[in-house]
């Protein structure tokens, strides 16, 4: 009989010790959930100016300037997932910046030029 209340005990203790962490990470989730959302509800203009611009460029300068900035993917990862040498990544990624500042300077299809202009993000 003393073994099935130690067993009894570790049971219970088992139990309140996962619904302490349960708790524990739900608040912690909804701490994270509402830190997501203010910062969604934040985007100022010039956000909202580059992600305007950004759905004027084709697909693939978008997938390289996405990969690069927001990945943060170097030239040499940048040529491996796009299959291709790393000079050509570079000149692809070059590109494809010359084009989106060309899209910034351009009047008519923005909505107004950015406060700051593009800069080159350097590679580790």
């Amino acid at each position: 009989m003393p073994w099935l209340y130690a067993v009894a005990r570790r049971v219970i203790a088992n139990r309140l010790r996962s619904e302490s962490t349960r708790s524990a990470v739900v608040q912690r989730l909804a701490h994270q959930l509402a830190l997501a959302a203010s910062q969604d509800a934040g985007l100022d203009a010039d956000r909202l100016t580059a992600l305007e611009t950004l759905r004027c460029l084709s697909d693939q300068d978008r997938e390289v300037l996405m990969l690069t900035a927001w990945d943060g993917l170097s030239s040499q990862e940048l040529a491996w997932t796009l299959s291709c040498s790393p000079t050509a990544a570079r000149i692809r990624l070059h590109r494809a910046r010359s084009r989106l500042n060309d899209l910034f300077a351009d009047d008519g299809s923005t909505a107004q030029k950015p406060s700051q202009p593009l800069q080159k993000v350097e590679e580790p």
